[in-house]
């Protein structure tokens, strides 16, 4: 289960967010990020059912969603919403030999509104108190350490990829599956049943 949650029920400054059209609502706001995330590490899923809401007084666009992705073998849900007040963790994972929670994602966002410039080597890097807790029969809960995060890599492999030095880390093909995810989680939504990915 991923979760990319606010607590601000106010509309955004920024209209595009807020008025209905192509591209509006919060699953083309924060729903890429979390979406990229799961196909990234399982792949295509071979179902999606979405429930996608308005909560805040006088919005216009869906400001809430629960994504299921289908799996031979497991679901993976995906959440976003305005209205979290108390964090509930960011990552979580349960299977047969255990649980992995996590109570935040990367700590760039906080960083760079931190006023903190991306540079040197402690950039990116998570204090031990957010690190992501493994739970397994038998032992006891071990912090797992985070990679550093680094979205400067990113741009400088999109640089590079530009001028035809470096292969894109995230393919055209990677975009579109995610696309589909999104617009098979509109289809869910509207017509309130699982969709074929």
């Amino acid at each position: 289960e991923f979760h990319f949650d606010r607590y601000n029920g106010a509309k955004s400054p920024k209209m595009h967010k807020e008025l209905p059209g192509p591209g509006a609502g919060i699953i083309f706001d924060l729903g890429p990020h979390i979406i990229d995330q799961a196909l990234h590490l399982f792949g295509n899923p071979t179902h999606v059912f979405a429930d996608m809401r308005k909560t805040r007084p006088g919005t216009e666009v869906e400001d809430l969603f629960e994504i299921l992705l289908y799996y031979p073998e497991m679901r993976v849900r995906l959440k976003a919403g305005y209205y979290f007040k108390v964090p509930v963790p960011a990552f979580q994972l349960h299977g047969k030999l255990g649980s992995f929670i996590k109570t935040r994602s990367d700590r760039q966002e906080a960083d760079l509104d931190a006023g903190r410039k991306p540079q040197g080597d402690s950039w990116g890097q998570e204090n031990p108190q957010d690190y992501g807790v493994m739970h397994v029969d038998g032992g006891n809960p071990e912090r797992v350490p985070s990679e550093n995060g680094d979205f400067m890599a990113f741009y400088e492999n999109v640089f590079q990829s530009l001028r035809g030095e470096a292969q894109p880390a995230v393919s055209v093909l990677d975009g579109i599956n995610s696309m589909r995810v999104i617009d098979a989680a509109m289809e869910s939504s509207e017509a309130k049943k699982v969709i074929n990915y």
